[in-house]
């Protein structure tokens, strides 16, 4: 089985953006709401990609992985990114 890293980081990417998406239309949601959220959410991206269920749990364990650790870092560089943009 071969992890596809191009759906995995989009999925983490997309799914951290949803959240946050989210997260404003809701600004009394806690961490801990949002954590519970994610593990469906990364489910149902992951499901959306080619694989048998084997290669959408693989998926879904990754992203999930990714958006936890790398939360901050997502929203960091994406805020960077806009940014420069807009200065342009």
């Amino acid at each position: 089985m071969k992890v596809d890293w191009i759906i995995v980081m989009a999925g983490a990417v997309g799914v951290v953006g949803a959240m946050e998406w989210i997260k404003g239309f809701f600004p009394l949601v806690k961490t801990w709401m949002t954590r519970i959220i994610l593990l469906p959410v990364c489910f149902g991206v992951a499901l959306i990609t080619d694989g048998g269920w084997a290669q959408v749990g693989i998926n879904a364990i990754l992203m999930l992985a990714i958006c936890q650790i790398g939360y901050d870092m997502i929203l960091s560089n994406i805020k960077k990114l806009v940014e420069s943009k807009i200065e342009k």
